[in-house]
């Protein structure tokens, strides 16, 4: 049965619960990715694709810091699960798309427009923007 978060609205179909911990393991990376960008005041999110998987990095200010990378075996669904959450089609993956995310955060509403960039070699590039 679904719980009162996962309830659909008439603006958004999930708002997700970034201080959730008992999720699978891509959810929780997710979750991790988003939150410790709020975590560091980031107003962006980059998820660049590499042949290896993807380069993780938050603007804060005017700058932008490489955070970590994820293998690719975990990269392509962490874009999915993002993809899935900003009500994105994921079977026009060969398009540009945007979406909203809507997320919980310590008790706060937040608010991440998502960008899906598709790349000439097949992969797809990730900005969320982020507003408290």
């Amino acid at each position: 049965m679904p719980s009162e978060r996962d309830k659909p609205s008439s603006t958004f179909h999930r708002v997700l619960d970034l201080d959730d911990r008992d999720e699978a393991p891509v959810a929780r990376l997710c979750n991790l990715i988003l939150s410790e960008a709020l975590a560091h005041n980031s107003s962006a999110i980059s998820l660049l694709s590499t042949g290896e998987g993807c380069s993780v990095r938050y603007q804060m200010g005017d700058e932008w810091h490489d955070v970590f990378k994820i293998p690719r075996v975990a990269g392509v669904p962490v874009i999915n699960r993002i993809r899935v959450l900003a009500n994105l089609d994921r079977t026009k993956g060969h398009t540009r798309q945007a979406g909203l995310l809507y997320a919980r955060f310590h008790g706060n509403a937040i608010l991440f427009k998502v960008e899906v960039e598709p790349r000439p070699d097949g992969m797809e590039d990730l900005m969320l923007h982020c507003r408290q």
